[in-house]
């Protein structure tokens, strides 16, 4: 990564900072932009001319259709639960608040809170899903790749 000197005290920082780490001044740009490095090419990529040449798409069927499903559920069920956790809170507002008003506050906060956890909970297992399916899809792209690549 590049790096930039503090024109006030030299000190080296880091070049996507704006400031500088040791004295806090602002950092100056240079003034031309330095162009991005082409993307390295395997060896297995170029041709004679020595020309980079795209490797062809890999297609990854979708597996597991069935938990894409559950993790499609249980992120509904986060909205369903929570919703009813809210509208319970409010029944049992107006049901407590003949007796008191702190209680029947009390109740509607202990809704919201179990609302609250109840949403995290369901989102949770919803994306661990989702992620632990995108890391088998991507384990399998890079190795269907890497045999590709082999001779």
């Amino acid at each position: 990564m590049p790096t930039i000197q503090c024109q006030n005290c030299g000190a080296e920082n880091v070049g996507t900072v704006n400031f500088c780490k040791q004295c806090g001044s602002k950092l100056e740009r240079p003034s031309a932009p330095t162009p991005s490095p082409e993307p390295k090419a395997f060896a297995a990529d170029l041709p004679a001319s020595g020309t980079a040449v795209a490797p062809p798409p890999v297609r990854i069927e979708n597996k597991f259709a069935a938990l894409h499903g559950i993790a499609s559920l249980c992120r509904l069920l986060a909205y369903i639960f929570a919703g009813l956790a809210v509208l319970g809170g409010i029944v049992a507002f107006f049901i407590a608040l003949s007796d008191s008003f702190f209680a029947a506050v009390g109740a509607l906060i202990g809704a919201l809170i179990w609302a609250t956890i109840t949403y995290i909970l369901w989102r949770v297992i919803g994306e661990s899903i989702s992620v632990l399916l995108d890391i088998e899809e991507n384990t399998r792209r890079a190795a269907t790749i890497l045999e590709q690549r082999l001779p």
